[in-house]
Formats: structure tokens, C-alpha cells, sequence
């Protein structure tokens, strides 16, 4: 979803496509340390022979491909994803309430408003800001946050609570989406988007099954991509 959400903001300002490959290694290699941490701290290094490889690859396509500048701006979102994903003295940021949806809204806008785009926009880093850590904290749902052994933003709040203060981020994202300088179809493929996540949102509760989040509130995700592809833009 990472991927289709950058090639949508790359046909706003036409960059080159190839950095999708980029993009995609890159996604590959961050999700796969989430899901071997765990072994990569105990040292269970069978587990972590795909995930060395992901990052050896993406290093060599910086190297190839990119100039200092670029290696930089990855190596401060990489620096990003490992202290949210790494447990300092049995804590880690997953587990703060408020910081886990802006580190996660954080990486997601500035790998593509500052890494992949050529020139830097603040609407447009704004709107995905508060696009993606809206859909973070409503992810809080999922794994039914009363119930868990670290407090989230869904268990302070509550839910009438949490899915207001999701929606009007997702206003304000349309907001700064429209006041920016782009063709009209793109901001009408973000209204659509941000109406939907509304949708999903006004809906959401912690007794939706796993494909609820994971299936139809993720696909949100591709939404904007998709409407260019329909109406062959």
C-alpha cells in the first residue's frame, strides 16, 4: 500500500517511476525486521537470512542509484523505524499512546514528501501526516486496546471519542490537500479517500473481525492511486 500511496504522489509532480523499486525494497526490509526483532535480539540468526539480504539490496540501489543527500534522508527514516520498533530497557515506543500514531504518520509522510519526491510540499506532508496517523490510531481497535498491557489512545479516549478526533484529522488532511497546488483530479481522488476513511471509521469498533482493519480500512490506503488508474490519469 506504501508503494501505491507514492506512485499517487509521484504522478501529482511526474517523477520518475523507477523509484517505486526503491520504495519497494525499502517497505520489505522495514516489515521484516518488525517481524524478526524479536529473533535479531536473541540472536536466532537463521531467521534473519531474508531480511539481511532486503537490506544488502537496498543498500547497493542507493549506492547505484542515489546520490550523499538521498542515502541521508533513508538513513534518518531507517533510524526512525528502528527506535520505534526496538524495546529500550523492556519499553518501547509501540507502547506510548500518543507517539506510536506520529512516528508511524511521521515515517510514512516524510519517506514520501522528502525521500521520493523531488520537491518538498508542506500541504501535501501535512495531509499524509494526519491522513496516516488517523488510520493508526483507529488500527488501536484491532487488537482490542482495553484489554492490552500498554495503554493506547483508544483506551484513554474511548471510542466515541477516538473515532472524532480521527475524523476531523481526516477533514483537516482533506483540508490541506484542496488548498494545495495540484490538478483537480488529484484532490478529488483524496476527497474520496478521506470520505471513506470517515465511512470506515464512523464504523469501526473493537468487535469488527481482523479483515475489517487489516482487508478494507488498509486498502484505504491505495484508494488514490486507484481512482487515477479508473479515470486513466
Amino acid at each position: 500500500m506504501f508503494v501505491l500511496l507514492l506512485a499517487f504522489f509521484q504522478k501529482i509532480h511526474s517523477e520518475e517511476p523507477n523509484q517505486l523499486i526503491l520504495a519497494f525494497f525499502m517497505v520489505q526490509s522495514a516489515y521484516l525486521f518488525v517481524i524478526h526483532r524479536n529473533s535479531i535480539r536473541t540472536f536466532h540468526w537463521k531467521n534473519t537470512y531474508v531480511l539481511i539480504f532486503f537490506g544488502s539490496l537496498l543498500g547497493l540501489i542507493m549506492c547505484l542509484l542515489y546520490d550523499d543527500v538521498s542515502f541521508f534522508k533513508l538513513s534518518c527514516i531507517a533510524a526512525l523505524t528502528f527506535l520505534y520498533n526496538s524495546d529500550f530497557k523492556q519499553k518501547s515506543l509501540r507502547k506510548l499512546a500518543y507517539v506510536k500514531g506520529f512516528i508511524v504518520g511521521l515515517v510514512w509522510s516524510i519517506s514520501i514528501s522528502w525521500l521520493f519526491l523531488s520537491e518538498f510540499h508542506v500541504e501535501l506532508f501535512g495531509s499524509l501526516f494526519l491522513f496516516i496517523t488517523s488510520l493508526t490510531w483507529i488500527f488501536d481497535l484491532k487488537s482490542d486496546g482495553i484489554h492490552d498491557d500498554f495503554p493506547t489512545l483508544y483506551s484513554i479516549l474511548g471510542l466515541k471519542k477516538l473515532q472524532s478526533l480521527c475524523i476531523i484529522l481526516f477533514l483537516c488532511s482533506a483540508c490541506l490537500f484542496c488548498i494545495s497546488e495540484v490538478d483537480t483530479v488529484y484532490k478529488i481522488a483524496w476527497l474520496i479517500t478521506q470520505f471513506l476513511a470517515i465511512g470506515f471509521t464512523v464504523f469501526a469498533s473493537n468487535q469488527r473481525n481482523d479483515a475489517y482493519f487489516s482487508l478494507y480500512m488498509e486498502s484505504i490506503i491505495g484508494v488514490p492511486f486507484f481512482v487515477l488508474f479508473i479515470t486513466n490519469n
